[in-house]
């Protein structure tokens, strides 16, 4: 650890994780600093997604443990800017921007003070009432941004954010989580192999032989 410990930092205890037969992770140890902007890189299969994934809690470690505060994280606690982009085509733009809320269950008026706010600073009020299909691609990181944001989490999770966009828009993305990570306390962690997103990070993380290095 290379500061003093912090109440909101990350602590991965014994993480141990199979799929398949295959080690993803053996009896890992490793603490994700508060405030820290980090990537986590390594080759594809290595586990990226799946620590992500077990620090929001979409996931169960096999054994051990990520506590944040000496807790287990709070889904409530996490924005997570998934692979792709991912939308509801089903939902308008300020339906998908309002579900972290709906899931968290933030009151209808709290939810729509919170959206006109965001949808202002993200530039996006003339789309709120279009469906996914009918936005732009830059439109949508700053949705998918938006909406990762909604309940004012303390950690912001990205997997694989500039993975099939042009070096412009993925520029785009990436400077978005960094004046995100510098105008909050938000810890960001994103997982990539783009070595664009190393020139953002305050640290980078390599996945390997089931560790954390």
């Amino acid at each position: 650890m290379e500061k003093n410990s912090s109440k909101n930092d990350i602590v991965i205890t014994g993480l141990r994780k199979i799929y398949n037969n295959k080690i993803i992770f053996k009896n890992t140890n490793y603490i994700i600093n508060e405030h820290e902007f980090l990537l986590i890189t390594g080759e594809s299969g290595v586990g990226k997604t799946t620590l992500l994934n077990m620090i929001a809690g979409l996931e169960k470690p096999d054994s051990g443990s990520i506590l944040m505060g000496g807790k287990p994280i709070k889904p409530c606690e996490t924005g997570y800017v998934f692979q792709g982009f991912y939308l509801d085509n089903s939902l308008d733009i300020s339906k998908n921007i309002e579900l972290p809320g709906i899931f968290c269950g933030a009151k209808k008026n709290e939810r729509l003070k919170r959206l006109d706010i965001l949808s202002r600073i993200f530039g996006i009020t003339d789309i709120l009432d279009n469906k996914p299909n009918e936005i732009s691609g830059g439109q949508a990181e700053r949705v998918c941004i938006a909406r990762a944001i909604f309940n004012n989490p303390k950690i912001i999770l990205a997997d694989e954010p500039t993975n099939n966009l042009d070096r412009a828009n993925a520029e785009r993305v990436l400077k978005l989580l960094k004046i995100l990570w510098e105008k909050t306390e938000l810890t960001v962690v994103i997982s990539s192999h783009d070595d664009l997103a190393k020139s953002y990070a305050t640290k980078i993380a390599i996945i390997k032989g089931g560790e954390i290095l």
